[in-house]
């Protein structure tokens, strides 16, 4: 069942409170004035309450005191039944028509969007991922078989853009605007269903970055040629940072600071050259990155190479990818100076 909205979802367990309690009553009653046995004291409140109209279980009929306490348990249970048909037609309408109204919207959205990342799969990973991609920003769809994960990633955030199905089938990853989409991040619970969706993916889009989760080098090699241009090992990437914190403590307490403090004023950016950029063509030294927005150049991806800390006379090409870190404010002046859309 579909839930409704909160009111909804009050009135309905108050309309069974309601209910539970009139029996109550009823039985109680019966039992006192009248001075039934139990199961007659209930048999006679379910008959009373449901009215439909069986004889008085107690020879030679009840009371004035027990036919008047049924008058008014006639009349109170027609009232709580009218209520809670009320409420239970409300909790199942309501729930189904806010159901297919998000979807509607969900699905609009989604058409017009682009330049966003598929997660498939919101399991313990998927759920990092999601934390992240809020955190900065990012436009995303999560895909997963699970109503119920796909219920509780809307109750933490409204917002989110989610599918219900599976990201292995074309359909569903084509309904996710794959062919849009800056990457896909793969966090299936199983290998074997990573697999079958970074091959799925890669066929509806040969550049697509395609990152995915793995259990082993086994699954390394495998997911690697399928079409994986990343793939992380959560074993792995736990066992180093664990030994990092041990050996480098400091050192890892600022990259934290500086990737996931909520309100640290440092931020570490990438961003590519294109073809006209003002700095193509010009070694470091000449970029004035850092006399027009006081942002830091601290890596460069130059062709094949990662170059850390780059001289000032690397000469800058286009496709180069710029590292660095600076406050927002630093950042925006930089991408202003640059004439790039963040």
């Amino acid at each position: 069942m579909i839930a409704g909205s909160r009111k909804n979802v009050r009135n309905f367990y108050l309309a069974i409170a309601l209910v539970i309690g009139v029996l109550f009553v009823g039985t109680f009653g019966y039992y006192l004035i009248e001075d039934l046995a139990l199961l007659d004291a209930v048999y006679m409140a379910v008959i009373t309450i449901a009215t439909v109209g069986f004889e008085e279980v107690k020879p030679g009929g009840f009371t004035p005191a027990g036919r008047i306490f049924t008058i008014f348990l006639i009349f109170f249970a027609i009232g709580v039944g009218t209520y809670g048909v009320g409420s239970i037609i409300a909790f199942i309408v309501e729930g189904r028509l806010r159901h297919a109204i998000r979807r509607k919207r969900m699905e609009k959205e989604i058409e017009n969007l682009s330049d966003h990342y598929v997660i498939a799969g919101i399991g313990k990973t998927g759920w990092e991922v999601v934390n992240e991609l809020e955190r900065v920003g990012e436009p995303y769809v999560v895909i997963d078989i699970d109503p119920e994960k796909i219920e509780r990633l809307l109750e933490i955030h409204p917002k989110a853009l989610a599918i219900r199905g599976n990201a292995t089938e074309e359909s569903v990853l084509e309904e996710a605007g794959i062919g849009r989409a800056r990457a896909m991040i793969c966090s299936l619970p199983d290998d074997a269903e990573n697999i079958v969706a970074v091959l799925t993916a890669r066929g509806l889009k040969l550049d697509l970055l395609v990152i995915s989760r793995g259990m082993d080098e086994e699954s390394v090699r495998k997911l690697r040629r399928a079409g994986a241009d990343q793939v992380i090992l959560p074993a792995q990437i736990a066992g180093i940072r664990m030994a990092s914190f041990a050996v480098r403590p400091h050192i890892c307490d600022f990259l934290d600071f500086v990737m996931r403090g909520k309100d640290v004023t440092l931020r570490m950016e990438e961003i590519i050259l294109a073809r006209d950029s003002i700095m193509a063509g010009k070694p470091l030294r000449e970029s004035r990155i850092r006399e027009e927005s006081g942002a830091i150049v601290i890596g460069v991806r130059h062709k094949e190479d990662l170059i850390i800390n780059p001289p000032v006379d690397l000469v800058l090409s286009p496709g180069d990818t710029l590292i660095l870190l600076g406050t927002e404010d630093q950042l925006a002046d930089l991408y202003r100076y640059m004439k790039v859309e963040r």
